[in-house]
């Protein structure tokens, strides 16, 4: 699978037409359709690679680390697996049910996470039927497990309900801060599925203005801004995304330095980007080192990222 998906990213980085290549998806289908596998080890073995892994393998391959790339090559992957085989993810989701009341056990953990997975993938396809049946699991759902997995898989789709799915999740949790953690960390990392969406910046922009969210509890900052610098690369390694960044270190470096060092490592291995992208991480490390009175936790990281 990440032999795929990297053939992809370098098609979209060359400007290429991205197809899926036919020998990979028969030996998915094949695998889709073995039932005869644990539930749990199913929904791993049919997960795309985890995406910070993905670029840091395609840096050592193409020289260069391109995440606008891999994302179209990641996006492309889902939406063409999930239209392919739409009708066996609709079959699957409905076969993996848990019924009754919630219980922490093994089996029900597999069924739920493979569950959540043909979620993941018809609602990439941009079905009606994925929309629906993540709907339905998220206003049914008795556990966190099924809730988010619903909510996640709208979220990171072109779904439009997906809106309505997040206030609800707002109204529903606005008292437990920990779960709220989760509703920020959702929406800072999700993927952008149209050129002409609103750039994931913007919402998070917005929602360091929301009344739950404050920059002195580090939860909060690792679960928005955290999750948007370090588990969203084909939103946050722009331009905008990279002055941003500098913005915030030196905002919260002077709120609680030690978490501003946490997040001053996401640009670490701007060396290993792009060239473009090189020049805006390049600006932004050079403009939080000018900072006045930086303290020596934050002003070690970047200044290490500089030499």
């Amino acid at each position: 699978m990440e032999r795929a998906v990297l053939g992809l990213a370098t098609d979209a980085a060359a400007g290429r037409e991205l197809a899926t290549p036919e020998p990979f998806v028969t030996a998915f289908g094949k695998l889709l359709a073995d039932q005869s596998l644990d539930p749990a080890f199913h929904a791993q073995a049919l997960a795309l690679p985890g995406e910070a892994y993905l670029l840091e393998r395609m840096g050592l391959e193409n020289s260069a680390a391109d995440p606008t790339a891999l994302r179209s090559a990641l996006m492309h992957l889902m939406r063409d697996l999930g239209q392919r085989f739409l009708n066996v993810w609709r079959d699957l989701h409905a076969a993996c049910g848990v019924k009754g009341e919630y219980r922490y056990h093994p089996a029900d953990i597999g069924k739920r996470a493979l569950a959540n997975l043909s979620l993941r993938y018809l609602c990439a396809a941009g079905s009606n039927t994925g929309r629906q049946a993540a709907m339905a699991q998220f206003d049914a759902a008795n556990n966190m497990s099924e809730c988010l997995g619903a909510l996640s898989a709208l979220v990171h789709s072109p779904a439009p309900e997906r809106e309505e799915a997040l206030a609800a999740f707002e109204r529903r949790y606005a008292d437990d801060a920990l779960v709220l953690d989760k509703w920020f960390a959702l929406q800072a990392g999700a993927w952008r599925w149209a050129a002409d969406a609103e750039p994931t910046l913007a919402h998070v922009r917005r929602l360091i203005a929301h009344p739950a969210f404050t920059a002195s509890n580090p939860n909060k900052v690792y679960a928005l801004l955290g999750t948007y610098f370090r588990a969203n690369p084909g939103e946050f390694h722009t331009p905008e995304g990279h002055a941003f960044w500098a913005e915030q270190i030196v905002a919260l470096n002077a709120i609680n330095p030690q978490v501003a060092a946490r997040m001053a490592r996401a640009l670490e291995r701007w060396s290993a980007f792009t060239p473009a992208l090189q020049t805006s991480m390049q600006k932004a490390l050079e403009a939080v080192a000018k900072t006045p009175d930086l303290s020596p936790d934050v002003a070690e990281i970047v200044g290490k990222a500089l030499d």
